[in-house]
């Protein structure tokens, strides 16, 4: 049933051409060094007989001095569905892991900032551009609201599309206003904020920002 070989196809056969060539130095290894009555934990790949490769996994005990046996005893089951579950899982973190690692290089070298507002409008992350853009340090506004920053006259806007954008889940909302810079200066900010505070692995309102200072001069 696990091997699609009939008891006469394999009897008084060794069985080593069906082993993967990856595991036989192992197993044989495991084999060798395994004393009289003692038992290991063994894993393996088995060439069925339609030809493709079923993971097993078992136990190989010595009882070649056991008169009755004088053997080897391989107690062993076919393990292949939990092997494939695992290369897809494998694959899938490794995937996993290059996204992350490519949305954190574009993050931290973009040149436009990205900020994380919790429900209270508290800044819980920002990304580097941020200090480029505004000359504040990551620790000197993590936990503070950014509205206090706002010039007066544009306060009431920015409140307005914050609490807009609150309210509605998914909802993205762009509005351009000055923000005061460390240096004192006002800056003017082209602002997008997307409601992302019902997707657990962010929640947070995610603030795009990029300054466009000489170009409201321009203007």
């Amino acid at each position: 049933r696990q091997h699609g070989y009939t008891l006469e196809e394999v009897l008084n056969t060794t069985g080593v051409e069906r082993i993967h060539p990856d595991d036989w130095p192992t197993l044989n290894q495991l084999r060798e060094n395994l004393e009289p009555g003692a038992s290991v934990p063994v894993e393996y790949r088995l060439r069925h007989k339609s030809g493709a490769y079923r993971w097993f996994e078992g136990r190989m005990t010595n009882l070649l001095d056991e008169p009755s046996v004088h053997a080897y005893v391989l107690n062993f089951h076919d393990i292949t569905e939990r092997k494939e579950a695992e290369a897809e899982r494998a694959q899938a973190e490794a995937r996993l892991q290059t996204n992350e690692a490519r949305f954190r290089a574009l993050v931290e070298n973009g040149f436009d900032g990205i900020s994380l507002q919790d429900a209270e409008n508290r800044i819980t992350y920002v990304s580097p551009a941020y200090e480029r853009v505004l000359g504040y340090l990551p620790e000197e506004v993590l936990g503070q609201s950014p509205i206090a920053r706002v010039h007066p006259d544009d306060i009431e806007a920015a409140k307005r599309i914050k609490d807009e954008v609150a309210q509605m889940p998914g909802a993205s909302r762009s509005i351009q206003f000055r923000t005061r810079h460390k240096d004192g200066s006002w800056r003017w900010l082209e602002v997008t904020m997307t409601n992302l505070l019902n997707q657990p692995e962010i929640g947070a309102v995610v603030v795009n920002f990029r300054d466009i200072t000489e170009r409201q001069a321009s203007e």
